[in-house]
């Protein structure tokens, strides 16, 4: 799901980045279950079923407003020293991106609450970014804090 490789400019890969969230909390939200696990390691996170339709609304809503759509033109927008000044470019995106392709690999071969927690962290960092240098709102950010929060597994941990 992340993986920023094939990208030649950091614009790309930020944008590449907004639409593999959107990509990670649409299959959460429909499936009920964070599903990047191999199939051999099935999933004990779940969302709780308690907010489960209000979660599936919230994402259609969401696509509806065209959220997404919104960030990849701000982001084609947004001047090289905007992004620069708050470590979109260069080196310290790279590294922002290669922590989430890290984290999402330990959550794939430990699909546990641990991974996961960290996994989200390393998409804050990046995401909070993103979302500060454009000056747009935070409903991606938003709804992904919402499902983290509605998340729980078999054990009745809560995050």
């Amino acid at each position: 799901m992340f993986g920023f490789n094939n990208y030649t400019t950091d614009q790309e890969r930020l944008k590449a980045f907004v639409k593999a969230v959107d990509e990670l909390l649409s299959t959460t939200i429909k499936s009920g279950s964070w599903e990047l696990s191999e199939p051999s390691l099935k999933t004990k996170l779940r969302l709780d079923t308690e907010v489960l339709d209000a979660a599936r609304a919230a994402l259609d809503e969401f696509h509806q407003q065209q959220q997404i759509q919104k960030i990849v033109t701000s982001i084609d927008q947004a001047s090289t020293s905007v992004l620069s000044s708050h470590g979109l470019n260069g080196a310290q995106l790279q590294f922002k991106l290669k922590n989430v392709e890290h984290r999402e690999r330990r959550f794939r071969f430990r699909p546990l609450a641990g991974p996961l927690r960290r996994l989200v962290q390393a998409i804050d960092t990046l995401l909070d970014s993103i979302l500060d240098a454009l000056h747009i709102g935070k409903a991606l950010k938003e709804l992904k804090d919402g499902v983290f929060d509605a998340t729980e597994d078999q054990r009745g941990w809560r995050s």
